[in-house]
């Protein structure tokens, strides 16, 4: 059994001064070594419990953090693919609605045009002095005209005809454009205000229809102005700072970081677009002019032809509420 012992020695002197004996004390201090390194000993342990908490609240802040970012993953994953199947159910809404409106334009379309004729026939026929048969004459003939507006539509967006592809100047697309809505910008008392983008490349591009997109807006947006005001339009080359999804009818369309596209901006100062109607300014039959003759089919059609170029279609209110842009963007090849 190890034991200490704790030993004081004191000389003892004559009156010489000299050394002539000690005396020594002893005391045993077993217990109080042993319980010093018990303490050494426990305070290790203590350091090496210490040192494994630190390692353990590391791990843990780590597997918070890891916790964390897969949680952000999963909800935005769940996010997409919430978006993706709201997508796909709409699409598939799309078709059958595009069937149906396919079968009912055709079921109508010949009735329509035999009593066009018939119209036409009696007007020949009637006695021209006859002021009000020729005014209901003419009032049947101007809805058999409107009719025949919405069975057009219904066919352009049921069965969208194959693009014409050609690499076209989008600025003369634009001016065409413009060109034949002037009468109505007269109409409404609306200036028109150009900023065409020099030396923009030729775009790849079906002219007529992406033609038929421009008027339907510039249209839209002039008529939104029934006091009057300015249509701005805007054309430039840009360099996307950003990934634009949703572009297109594939899932492969989707502009990169670092993408070209062309972009024509259209704006008016007219009193802009509440949420509620921006949320479904897309879909087919939805319109805020029925009592105007309109069959919310326009920019349905229009965003049909912009997905056929791959493109990518914006409309919002300006955050002042002083009217609507609207941003088309197209890639430079497709």
């Amino acid at each position: 059994l190890k034991k200490w012992l704790c030993v004081t020695t004191t000389p003892i002197f004559d009156e010489a001064n000299t050394i002539v004996g000690f005396i020594c004390l002893s005391s045993d201090i077993t217990r109080l070594k042993q319980a010093e390194e018990e303490l050494k000993k426990n305070k290790e342990k203590l350091e090496i419990q210490v040192w494994g908490l630190e390692k353990t609240k590391s791990n843990f802040v780590l597997l918070y953090k890891e916790i964390k970012q897969r949680n952000e993953e999963l909800e935005k994953a769940y996010e997409q693919l919430k978006s993706t199947q709201a997508q796909l159910i709409q699409a598939e809404k799309l078709k059958v609605i595009g069937r149906l409106a396919g079968g009912i334009a055709h079921d109508v379309k010949n009735p329509l045009s035999i009593i066009l004729m018939g119209v036409d026939f009696l007007l020949k026929k009637i006695d021209n002095n006859d002021d009000s048969v020729h005014r209901a004459l003419a009032e049947m003939k101007d809805a058999i005209g409107k009719a025949n507006d919405i069975i057009k539509g219904l066919l352009d967006f049921s069965r969208p005809s194959e693009l014409k592809i050609a690499p076209e100047d989008f600025n003369f697309i634009v001016k065409n454009a413009l060109g034949l809505i002037k009468y109505e910008c007269k109409k409404y008392r609306v200036e028109i205000i150009e900023e065409l983008g020099e030396n923009i490349p030729r775009v790849n591009t079906d002219k007529n229809k992406m033609e038929q997109v421009f008027v339907n807006i510039f249209l839209n947006a002039v008529q939104a102005m029934v006091y009057g005001g300015k249509l701005s339009v805007k054309t430039y080359i840009k360099e996307l700072s950003e990934v634009v999804e949703e572009v297109g009818r594939r899932k492969e369309d989707t502009f990169q970081l670092g993408d070209s596209v062309v972009v024509a901006e259209i704006s008016d100062t007219g009193p802009g677009i509440t949420e509620d109607v921006l949320e479904r300014i897309f879909d087919p039959f939805f319109t805020t002019k029925r009592d105007k003759g309109g069959t919310g089919l326009g920019l349905s059609v229009v965003q049909n032809i912009v997905d056929m170029h791959a493109g990518k279609i914006r409309i919002v209110t300006k955050k002042d509420g002083s009217g609507t842009v609207v941003t088309i963007m197209l890639p430079l090849s497709i």
